[in-house]
């Protein structure tokens, strides 16, 4: 009857041991989550009152007005260019080269026709003005070249 008592007790004593683990454990989880948000929600407070601060509406707009302008000129950077003829390109076409200074360009591809290749360089230009020829039939279709400029 003692052991029985015994066992009862050293069980107990263990469960309880492994709850009060288990429960420290997700306290300090749980302080560490709130200190990061705390952290988070200072960052934010200070943010709202740099932008608060902000008197003079000439300097920031600006700001604004360079940053567009920087994205305008990184829309027509050959760099970016030509990642957008990469990531549109349809499966019947082939780049062969590209040449670029921002406000004009030609490029040369292999394409099935003059129809892709017209739709192809329409989609990725815009609104510039694109001109595609043929220059001579290639194994897999034609090599194409297209021009434009603004």
């Amino acid at each position: 009857m003692k052991l029985l008592a015994v066992v009862m007790l050293s069980v107990l004593l263990i469960w309880q041991g492994f709850s009060y683990v288990q429960k420290s454990a997700e306290m300090q989880r749980k302080q560490s989550e709130i200190e990061a948000l705390n952290t988070r929600l200072q960052a934010l407070r200070e943010q709202r009152k740099r932008f608060s601060a902000v008197e003079d509406f000439e300097m920031l707009n600006g700001a604004i007005a360079a940053r567009n302008e920087w994205l305008l000129l990184r829309r027509k950077s050959p760099a970016f260019l030509l990642d957008k003829l990469e990531k549109d390109r349809p499966g019947a076409v082939e780049l062969k080269r590209f040449e670029s200074d921002g406000t004009k360009g030609t490029s040369k591809m292999i394409a099935a026709d003059l129809d892709t290749a017209s739709r192809y360089m329409n989609a990725v230009l815009g609104n510039s003005n694109v001109r595609v020829t043929m220059e001579e039939r290639a194994n897999t279709g034609i090599l194409a070249v297209c021009s434009w400029n603004e």
